[in-house]
């Protein structure tokens, strides 16, 4: 019985890893969801080059920062419209967002850039899903597409570097 128990075990538990798992790619709706995030990480380079970008978007504002290894280099916020929120929270669907049903752990390499979107209601994370060629991957979509929808609507010079 105990040997049936040690098989058996491993089996239930990732069951219910992945029902947790799919438990973040359902479909939801704009009344749910309070915040989106896509975050670029770089790679570990020198300072003078290296820049993690972050796109912060709630129902009625959106905050751009840009860093480079905790130095803040750009801090900028807007208020938003529900329209625009609205076209965030469509993007998912619109840019084929999506979790992958197993992750992909990849050996470590040397790069290391990559994007993480995420997703909240004000009491879960409903969507987080990686995207590092050099560590995991986690979701699968047009990540270009995905970030134009929250680029688009604003003036260039408030994500641009040249004026921090």
């Amino acid at each position: 019985m105990k040997f049936l128990f040690a098989i058996v075990l491993p089996f239930l538990y990732l069951s219910t890893c992945q029902h947790a798992r799919k438990g973040l790619t359902k479909n939801f709706t704009q009344q749910e969801i309070d915040q989106i995030e896509y975050q670029f990480k770089d790679a570990s380079v020198p300072p003078a080059y290296q820049r993690n970008f972050s796109w912060i978007v709630r129902k009625d504002s959106l905050w751009f920062t840009v860093d480079s290894y905790g130095m803040m280099l750009k801090d900028t916020f807007t208020r938003i419209n529900k329209i625009k929120w609205s076209t965030c929270v469509d993007a998912f669907k619109a840019c084929q967002i999506k979790m992958l049903p197993h992750s992909n752990k990849i050996k470590p390499c040397t790069g290391g850039s990559g994007i993480i979107i995420s997703a909240k209601t004000k009491e879960n994370r409903v969507f987080y899903g990686r995207y590092f060629l050099c560590e995991e991957i986690s979701m699968t979509g047009d990540f270009s597409c995905f970030l134009a929808s929250i680029k688009e609507g604003l003036s260039p010079s408030f994500y641009s570097l040249e004026n921090p």
